[in-house]
């Protein structure tokens, strides 16, 4: 029985032994293909990111630019506001004075056309027209 088993074991060392060396060959070859498969990958994300950070910069920079143009047309528009407030203060005393002064005639126009009673009937006993033409005059 024991010569059965040492020639068995023998014979099956010959038998397996191309598929141990083909196992083996292809276990290396596998691990250098990951390999290669790893470096390829890191390579692909290198390169990504590269593009990724260059876009990002390009956009970046369109971005300072469309922010400097809206910036210069506000200040623009904040100008020309300002102007338009400086313009309308300046102007604004002389036309309030006018309509003032239109507004005195006006009165006085008014105060003229009204009738009123002599001056002892208003002291003593003044008339509607008289405490309206009074009311006109405050």
């Amino acid at each position: 029985m024991g010569g059965a088993l040492v020639g068995r074991s023998l014979s099956n060392h010959v038998k397996t032994g191309p598929l141990s060396e083909a196992i083996a060959d292809f276990e290396v070859e596998r691990s250098l293909a990951q390999d290669e498969l790893r470096q390829r990958y890191r390579g692909s994300q290198q390169q990504t990111l590269a593009h990724i950070r260059a876009v990002e910069a390009e956009l970046r920079q369109t971005l300072n630019q469309l922010e400097q143009g809206h910036r210069a047309r506000a200040r623009e528009a904040k100008a020309a506001f300002q102007q338009a407030v400086t313009a309308f203060l300046g102007a604004a005393p002389k036309r309030l004075e006018a309509a003032v002064a239109r507004l005195s005639d006006q009165e006085q126009d008014v105060l003229r056309a009204m009738p009123r009673s002599p001056w002892w009937a208003r002291a003593v006993w003044p008339a509607a027209h008289d405490l309206r033409w009074r009311a006109v005059q405050v």
